[in-house]
């Protein structure tokens, strides 16, 4: 039995390393060649390159802003992309413009509610207004953005597919999502024989840890419809759960006269806390 074991974990890594090691699809996503911040606007922003004070230094435009400007300067003898894509979080509002050498300009602007979210790795997918061999640069406003990846992961690219995780890392990520399970087991096996209450606190900041895995991700989309509204405001109550119930573990663990008398004053603030809950 030991030796099928054994085999059994040999073709469990050996499967692993064959997906590990399989070539992945080229894929070249188009990073922001220049960023800028501007006043938010009802419109199209003002698209002439002296417009806006672009920072082509590499440096982020600052997220707070009310409007964020991304350029995108577009190479003729690589594919035309025909996505925008990046982290998701909540915005207003994205309005993307491709210019043309000759001057002209094709917008379209996008709610929350119409981007597209992608199951691996947890960005969104936004469709771009015709690229044609004309096309110079892609101009993109982001209006009142939350959080500073969805500026820094901006990428423009051919198919949402090649901003995905590979294969073998969404395999990893839902294994340790399986090893989560495993203390919620202990934990009510045990409170059943203690009935204590640190047990019901660790059960909770597993809970939080396994829904921020699953959120963060990308796997929860495989198991339910979520919305990008709903993913952001996911995000970060389950990492709230997950610390606060810790904490909340950790303040019942620890027994009188176990802690030095700063960690014991923590102590006692937390058993008030709880006390109220």
């Amino acid at each position: 039995m030991l030796s099928r074991a054994w085999r059994g974990l040999l073709a469990i890594v050996a499967v692993a390393a064959a997906f590990l090691t399989m070539p992945a699809a080229e894929a070249r996503p188009i990073a922001a060649s220049c960023q800028a911040t501007a006043p938010l606007s009802s419109g199209v922003p003002d698209l002439s390159e002296s417009a806006p004070r672009w920072r082509c230094d590499g440096s982020l435009a600052d997220y707070r802003a009310p409007r964020a400007l991304l350029r995108f300067d577009l190479d003729q003898a690589s594919e035309r992309p025909a996505y925008f894509t990046t982290r998701a979080s909540n915005f207003n509002r994205i309005v993307i413009s491709v210019v043309d050498r000759g001057g002209a300009v094709r917008s379209v602007s996008y709610g929350m509610d119409d981007a597209e979210l992608i199951g691996s790795g947890l960005n969104f997918a936004l469709p771009l207004p015709e690229v044609t061999a004309s096309s110079d640069r892609v101009v993109v406003a982001i209006d009142e953005g939350w959080v500073a990846p969805l500026v820094s992961d901006a990428r423009l690219v051919v198919s949402p597919d090649e901003v995905r995780w590979p294969f073998a890392t969404m395999l990893a990520l839902a294994a340790i999502c399986g090893l989560l399970c495993m203390p919620l087991l202990f934990d009510l096996a045990f409170y059943r024989i203690l009935r204590a209450r640190f047990l019901l606190w660790h059960m909770i900041s597993v809970v939080g840890m396994l829904a921020l895995t699953l959120v963060s991700s990308g796997l929860a989309l495989h198991l339910f419809d979520l919305t990008l509204w709903q993913v952001s405001m996911l995000l970060p109550l389950t990492s709230c759960v997950g610390v606060a119930a810790a904490a909340m573990f950790a303040a019942g663990l620890f027994e009188e006269g176990c802690l030095p008398e700063r960690r014991s004053e923590e102590r006692r603030v937390g058993k008030e806390c709880r006390s109220r809950w």
